[in-house]
């Protein structure tokens, strides 16, 4: 059998913390590499959206303000007209419009330069005196072509290079522009973007060393900060996806000169321009790097520490063990005289403090062994006889219970028998109470419905005595109806009469009109307009007389329905009458029924609780009859096992004998 040192063992037990520190290294590393990169890349993705806000913002601004400044009064006013030669109201209109694009300059941080011009009127700008013709060499430009084919009003762009070599200006000195046409006649308004604040938001972004951040408009012109190029992102394929991509911002590596680079974008709204970004890998892990060196000095450093530690406490371990192990081995052999002691002040003190109690206690007890020896040699012969005696007084015993056992066992079965039958009989008790109880719930429901009867017949008593009081309404109503009939029968009689004489008067009026001759024409119009309402009267009047008498006709029918229905709920209510008289004489023989099913429940109720106690009492019986011969089987199992527990003793007495001779033979042995 291979034997493996201590010292081996303290150094396989030092590794272990050691390699788990080593692997701790590695995750703790891994961990806050990650961790480190992810913040970064979030971090600097929202600082790079967040100025892509702000631009987004201001050039919002730009864009609202050149709409608004394109629908003010003296824009239109000035640019709007048909002649194209300046009046005295034109003159004055154009000092304000130049002191307007002052104020509109002044008021948004992000315009650099205002240019307003027309075919008609004259161009200004804030800065600048703009050529006559910068209109026209504008609209004939590329920049002007694209625009007039746009359908929105307004366009972002990078630069306007006809307009800046028209005017002598530097593309630099501004970063984009938004170019706007009038809507209502031909010109256009541009607004420059201010390079100084395009280039204060970017390179106010702190992304590392070898980082770039560039603003890129959407025809391709790039601000660039951290890089003296002048076009970078332009010509990166991954760029192209970016501006082709639906995403509004993103992030991910890709190569840029050889090396990887955290490329982020962030689209500026509407304008089409974007905010990039392209960050060295090597920045982004470099404080990654510093964690990884620490735990690389750290794991070292502890490794030769526990090299160390191990070894020096493996050689003292190990002198103390072979001191304690030749003590011991003379102890084993019998020879109690050997002593435990050492200098060390650790757990080994304990251990050999231990160890010489142990050999002293054993010492005496060897003493004390060897004159309890022959007590015990004396004491194991009294113990067999007594033994003897007490095996046979437990037979005796043992067959007395049997028979007390069989006895009770015999009365147990009985009261069971008993016991089943009265359980049997108590089942019949609980269903005759079970029926009693049902009849008496049915009864008294019964009566519940009877009286929820004479309750319904009661109010449809009183409902039939309603409809016979509202028919009787009804039929008053008719009759005072045939009444007004006659009256509007008399009225249609003096509209007859009133027609006839109408007509009698347009007669009168024609034959006075003919006799007038060409003066009377105009009365003869009139007389006969008044025939025609005439004998429009006497007609509506027949339709009226016509419509009375159908009326007459059918209130005469609604009465009589009404007096059948009259004596039809006369008759119903007669035949209520008898229902109720039904309902009450079944009530009472329910009721009647009812309570002598409460007497039966009563009785049942009796027996059921005399049964109860019989049940209880012979319960009791075979429950003390089952005890009773449990207990005769349980001092029948003890005094069987008291016989066996005396035979046991009786060799147990033999073996004490024998064994106290061999350990007489053993102490002799030790030497003391």
């Amino acid at each position: 059998m291979n034997k493996i040192k201590i010292k081996n063992k303290l150094v396989a037990a030092f590794s272990v913390p050691i390699i788990m520190m080593v692997i701790l290294g590695v995750v703790s590393y891994k961990k806050s590499s990650d961790a480190i990169i992810a913040n970064y890349e979030r971090s600097t993705a929202n600082t790079l959206n967040a100025v892509s806000d702000y631009l987004g913002l201001g050039m919002k601004s730009v864009s609202d303000k050149a709409v608004e400044f394109m629908l003010s009064g003296n824009v239109q006013y000035y640019y709007k007209r048909s002649n194209k030669e300046d009046s005295l109201e034109n003159t004055i209109t154009l000092r304000a419009l130049k002191k307007d694009i002052k104020i509109l300059k002044e008021t948004n941080l992000f315009i650099e330069e205002v240019y307003v011009f027309s075919d008609v009127g004259e161009a200004i700008s804030t800065g600048l005196t703009l050529p006559k013709n910068t209109y026209k060499a504008f609209a004939e430009s590329d920049m002007g072509i694209k625009i007039n084919a746009e359908p929105g009003i307004y366009m972002w762009v990078g630069e306007h290079k006809q307009l800046d070599e028209e005017t002598g200006t530097d593309s630099d000195s501004y970063a984009s522009a938004v170019v706007s046409k009038m809507t209502y006649g031909k010109g256009y308004l541009i607004l420059d973007i201010s390079r100084e604040i395009i280039m204060n938001a970017i390179s106010g972004i702190d992304m590392g060393s070898g980082s770039i951040v560039g603003f890129v408009s959407g025809d391709g012109r790039e601000i660039l900060a951290g890089t003296d190029e002048t076009e970078v992102f332009c010509q990166l394929p991954y760029y192209q996806n970016s501006l082709e991509s639906e995403d509004v911002n993103g992030s991910f590596y890709e190569t840029f000169d050889g090396n990887e680079y955290l490329y982020l974008y962030s689209k500026i709204g509407g304008t089409g321009a974007m905010v990039c970004a392209l960050v060295p890998k090597t920045s982004i892990i470099k404080q990654a790097d510093e964690i990884k060196q620490l735990n690389i000095i750290f794991v070292t450093i502890a490794c030769i520490l526990a090299a160390v530690i191990g070894t020096i406490i493996a050689a003292g371990i190990g002198k103390t063990i072979k001191d304690l192990v030749r003590n011991i081995s003379l102890t084993a052999q019998g020879n109690l005289t050997a002593e435990f002691r050492t200098k060390r002040k650790d757990e080994f003190l304990i251990l050999y403090g231990g160890l010489e109690d142990m050999v002293s206690g054993m010492r005496n007890l060897i003493r004390k062994v060897e004159a309890v020896v022959a007590k015990v040699s004396e004491s194991a012969e009294e113990l067999s006889d007594t033994s003897n005696n007490l095996l046979g007084t437990a037979a005796e015993i043992s067959f007395s219970i049997d028979e007390i056992e069989q006895g009770v066992t015999r009365q147990a079965t009985d009261a069971q028998a008993c016991l089943h039958q009265m359980t049997n009989l108590s089942e019949k008790i609980e269903q005759v109470y079970s029926n009693t109880s049902q009849i008496e719930r049915i009864a008294n429901q019964t009566k519940d419905f009877i009286r929820d009867g004479i309750i319904i017949i009661d109010e449809l008593d009183r409902k039939s005595r309603d409809t016979s009081g509202i028919t009787q309404t009804v039929i008053d109503e008719i009759e005072a109806l045939e009444k007004q009939s006659h009256c509007i029968v008399d009225f249609v009689g003096i509209i007859n009469d009133i027609a006839e004489q109408t007509s009698l008067l347009s007669l009168n009026a024609s034959i006075e009109a003919a006799r007038a001759g060409e003066a009377g024409r105009g009365f003869s119009v009139v007389a006969d307009q008044i025939r025609k309402l005439a004998e429009q009267s006497v007609s509506a009047a027949a339709k009226v007389q016509e419509i009375i008498s159908e009326i007459e006709t059918r209130t005469r029918s609604t009465a009589t329905s009404a007096g059948q229905a009259e004596h039809i709920v006369k008759s119903q209510e007669e035949t209520l009458q008898k229902a109720v008289g039904l309902f009450e004489s079944i009530s009472q023989y329910v009721g009647k029924l009812a309570n002598n099913l409460e007497d039966i429940f009563c009785e049942v109720k009796g027996i059921e609780e005399a049964k109860e106690d019989t049940l209880d009492a012979i319960q009791s019986i075979s429950a003390i009859s089952q005890q009773t011969a449990a207990a005769a089987g349980e001092v029948n199992q003890t005094s069987c096992r008291q016989m066996e527990c005396a035979k046991v003793l009786n060799y147990s007495a033999l073996e004490l004998s024998a064994d106290a001779k061999v350990l007489e033979e053993a102490i002799q042995l030790f030497s003391l």
